[in-house]
């Protein structure tokens, strides 16, 4: 996702920042939240694809080569990742929210 640009749209007060401003607030911001994103994607991946395919496993009775099972596994391992980018972004621009405001005097969001 392009978060300076988000940035300039969602806070019209930093359209006069310079750019390189605006990647130093969003490289801090994902320095910042490393680890809180890596533990979303583990938990996404721990409370979606895992029991998701342990369960397909069960259906199936332990026949991994058939079509269904292939395409059923890669569709719960696009339904993990998705969620785990979803939180990743939500969780970047709430920091970036927090960056922002704290530096600018920004109007309250409706």
């Amino acid at each position: 996702m392009d978060y300076s640009a988000w940035i300039k749209k969602t806070f019209p007060v930093t359209k006069t920042v310079p750019q390189d401003t605006i990647e130093d607030y969003v490289s801090v911001a994902k320095a910042s939240t490393k680890l809180l994103r890596e533990s979303v994607k583990v938990t996404a991946f721990l409370l979606v694809v895992i029991p998701f395919n342990l369960y397909l496993n069960y259906l199936t009775k332990g026949t991994v080569f058939g079509l269904a099972y292939i395409l059923l596994s890669f569709t719960s391992f696009g339904v993990g990742g998705f969620i785990a980018l979803y939180f990743e972004q939500k969780t970047i621009k709430s920091r970036l929210r927090k960056i922002i405001k704290s530096r600018y005097e920004c109007p309250p969001e409706t």
